[in-house]
C-alpha cells in the first residue's frame, strides 16, 4: 500500500487522468444500461410467443389474412387482427356519451386479442371482458374523464361508423398504455362491430389490418412466415399484385427496436388550407384490390381535396376533365402500368370504372427508404367543412412564421374543442418524424463519438506521461553527453509519433474498407472522402504533438542527477 501510495503522490497528473477517465468510463456505462434498460421495457406484459404478420415495411395488410391462415398450421396457437380508427380515414367514426359526440380514438381486434396482448386492467376480468360482440372496454383516463363517478362498467357508449349506428356496453376498464407499440386508444371493442358497418375496410387487398400470431415456443417460424407467404401469393390482392413481396413474423416484443379555400378560418396568419386524409410523409395507407383483364392489381388510394393537392406540391401532368368528388388523378407510373391513356376521362375494370380527372406526377409516400409507392391514386374529395369529419386532416398554408401558425391553431382548438385533442406540427417536423430511428441513432453515435475523442485525449496524455518517464533517463544521459536541448525534442517527439503512425498504418485501411461496405447498404448515401480519414489523422497526430512537447520540455528542463537518481 505505500509503494501504491507513493506512486500516486509521485505520478499526480497521471493519477488524475487515470481516475477521470475511469469516471468518463463509468459515466458511458451508466448511459448504455439505462438506454438498454428503457429500451428493453416496452410490452413487458406479452409474451414471448406473440408475433406480428409484416411485409417488411408495414404491419397493416389485408383483413382477409387470418381467413386464409387460420386452421393450417397446428404451431399457431391464436390469430388476432387488430386495427386502429386514429389510422383510417374516409368514413365517419364518433361516439357519443350523453349530450357530448367526440371523434373515436378506439382499437378493434377479435375476440382473442386478450389471450395474446393481457394489457393490465383495472377493472374487470380479461378473459370475458369482450366476450360479447356489443362490449368494449375503456381506458382509465378515459372513465375518469367522461365517468368521474366511477360507474363506468354497465354504462353504453353509442358509435357511428360510417353510415352505421351501434350501442356498446362496457365491460372493463384498462390501464392507460405506456412503453408500449400498441397505439394509444381510449377504448377496445370487437372488430367485427366495425365489419358490420363498414365491411370493405377488412376486404382483400385493403391494406388496414394487423395480424398477430401466437405460436408454440417450439415452432418453426420461418417455415410457418414462408408457408404463409406461398398461401398469400395464391389469394391475396397486395402480393398477387407485386405491391407486397414478403411476409415476416416480427416478435411483437421486437417492435420497438425498426379544406378547401373556402373555409373559414379564424387566424389572419393561414392563408390557405385543404382537406386531406393522413400525410404523404407518414405511414398511413389504404390500398384497393381491382381486376384487369383478369389481373389482380392492389393500388394506393389516397385521399384529398384540389386545395391540399396543390399545398403539397402535387404536380398535375394531364388535366382531362373537371376534378369533381369521387374522381381521381392517377400517378403517371400508375396510368402506365394499367395501360391507361394519358388523356383518358374514364378508366374501366372487370367490374367497375373510374372516373379520371387527370394524371399527376409521380407521389413518393413515406421517406427516402420507403419503397411501398409502385401504384397510386389521388381521390379527389369535396372541400366541404363537414367533410372534415371523414378526412380528420387539415392541411394548412401560413404567412410569416411557421411557428406563429402552429401556437395560434393550437390555441384555437385547445380553447374552442378541447375534446378534439387536435394535433398541429409543420410539415418539415413531420417529415423529420419518418426518420425517427436514424435521429436516435445519430444522437447516440454523437454522444458515443464525444466521448471517444475525450478518452483519446485522456489516453494520449496518459500515454505521454508514461513515455516521458521511461525516456528520463536517456534524456539525461543526452543533456550529459552535451546534446542540444532542440534535438532531445526532436527525438522524443519522432519516437513518439512513430508508433503513433504504426497505429495509423494498420487501423486506417481497416476503417475505412468496413465504412465504405457499410455506406454501400444505403440507397442514398454521402461519399467516403479519403481527406475525413486525413483530417481525423492530422487532429489526433496535432493532440499528440500537444501532450508530447509538454513532457518534452519538461524532460529538457530537470535537473540530469535528479532524473538519475530517481530512475
Amino acid at each position: 500500500m505505500k509503494s501504491f501510495l507513493r506512486f500516486i503522490s509521485r505520478n499526480r497528473l497521471y493519477t488524475v487522468i487515470e481516475v477521470a477517465g475511469m469516471a468518463i468510463a463509468l459515466a458511458f456505462i451508466v448511459f448504455i444500461g439505462t438506454y438498454v434498460t428503457q429500451e428493453s421495457s416496452y410490452d413487458t406484459f406479452v409474451g414471448d410467443d406473440v408475433y406480428v404478420g409484416s411485409d417488411s415495411e408495414f404491419f397493416g395488410l389485408s383483413g382477409s389474412i387470418k381467413g386464409s391462415v387460420e386452421g393450417r398450421y397446428p404451431d399457431i396457437e391464436a390469430i388476432c387482427r387488430l386495427i386502429g380508427l386514429k389510422y383510417l380515414s374516409g368514413m365517419a367514426q364518433s361516439v357519443t356519451i350523453g349530450d357530448e359526440t367526440m371523434a373515436q380514438n378506439a382499437l378493434c381486434v377479435d375476440s382473442s386479442f386478450m389471450s395474446l396482448i393481457p394489457i393490465p386492467m383495472a377493472v374487470g376480468d380479461r378473459n370475458s371482458v369482450l366476450e360479447t360482440i356489443s362490449s368494449v372496454i375503456i381506458s382509465q383516463s378515459f372513465a375518469d374523464k367522461w365517468f368521474p363517478e366511477g360507474n363506468a362498467v354497465g354504462n353504453t357508449l353509442d358509435i357511428t361508423i360510417d353510415n352505421g349506428k351501434a350501442s356498446l356496453t362496457v365491460t372493463g376498464i384498462f390501464e392507460d398504455m405506456e412503453r408500449t407499440v400498441l397505439p394509444q386508444c381510449d377504448m377496445i371493442y370487437r372488430l367485427e362491430m366495425l365489419e358490420r358497418h363498414a365491411p370493405y375496410i377488412t376486404r382483400n387487398g385493403n391494406g388496414t389490418t394487423a395480424t398477430l400470431y401466437k405460436i408454440r415456443p417450439e415452432a418453426d417460424i420461418h417455415a410457418i412466415s414462408s408457408g404463409i407467404l406461398g398461401i398469400l401469393k395464391e389469394s391475396d390482392a397486395l402480393y398477387m399484385s407485386g405491391i407486397c413481396t414478403e411476409y415476416n413474423l416480427v416478435p411483437f416484443k421486437e417492435i420497438h427496436y425498426g379544406t378547401g379555400s373556402s373555409f373559414p378560418f379564424p387566424f389572419e396568419n393561414v392563408a390557405d388550407a385543404g382537406l386531406i386524409q393522413g400525410c404523404p410523409a407518414g405511414s398511413a395507407r389504404s390500398s384497393w384490390g381491382m381486376e384487369l383483364n383478369g389481373n389482380r392489381y392492389a393500388v394506393i388510394l389516397f385521399d384529398g381535396d384540389t386545395t391540399a393537392m396543390r399545398l403539397l406540391g402535387v404536380k398535375v401532368l394531364s388535366q382531362n376533365s373537371d376534378p369533381l368528388p369521387n374522381s381521381f388523378y392517377f400517378t403517371r407510373r400508375t396510368a402506365i402500368a394499367l395501360g391507361m391513356d394519358m388523356d383518358a376521362t374514364l378508366f374501366e375494370y372487370d367490374f367497375g370504372s373510374m372516373n379520371v380527372c387527370g394524371v399527376i406526377d409521380d407521389l413518393w409516400m413515406g421517406n427516402a427508404n420507403s419503397t411501398d409507392n409502385d401504384l397510386l391514386v389521388w381521390a379527389v374529395q369535396s372541400s366541404r367543412p363537414e367533410q372534415l369529419v371523414n378526412m380528420r386532416s387539415l392541411v394548412v398554408k401560413a404567412n410569416g412564421d411557421p411557428d406563429d401558425a402552429v401556437r395560434a391553431i393550437s390555441e384555437f382548438y385547445a380553447a374552442e374543442k378541447p375534446e378534439l385533442k387536435v394535433i398541429v406540427d409543420t410539415y418539415e417536423n413531420i417529415y423529420r418524424q419518418t426518420y425517427s430511428a436514424e435521429n436516435r441513432s445519430l444522437k447516440l453515435i454523437g454522444v458515443f463519438a464525444l466521448l471517444t475523442i475525450v478518452l483519446t485525449v485522456m489516453a494520449m496524455a496518459a500515454m505521454s506521461t508514461y513515455y516521458a518517464r521511461q525516456r528520463a533517463r536517456s534524456a539525461a544521459i543526452r543533456k550529459i553527453m552535451g546534446c542540444p536541448r532542440g534535438e532531445i525534442y526532436t527525438h522524443t517527439l519522432v519516437s513518439f509519433l512513430s508508433a503513433s503512425l504504426i497505429a495509423a498504418v494498420i487501423v486506417v485501411p481497416l476503417i475505412y474498407t468496413f465504412t465504405g461496405r457499410w455506406l454501400q447498404t444505403y440507397s442514398y448515401r454521402i461519399g467516403n472522402y479519403w481527406w475525413i480519414y486525413l483530417l481525423a489523422l492530422l487532429i489526433v497526430a496535432a493532440i499528440a504533438v500537444v501532450t508530447i512537447t509538454y513532457r518534452a520540455v519538461q524532460l529538457m528542463n530537470t535537473n540530469p542527477s535528479t532524473a538519475l537518481r530517481k530512475d
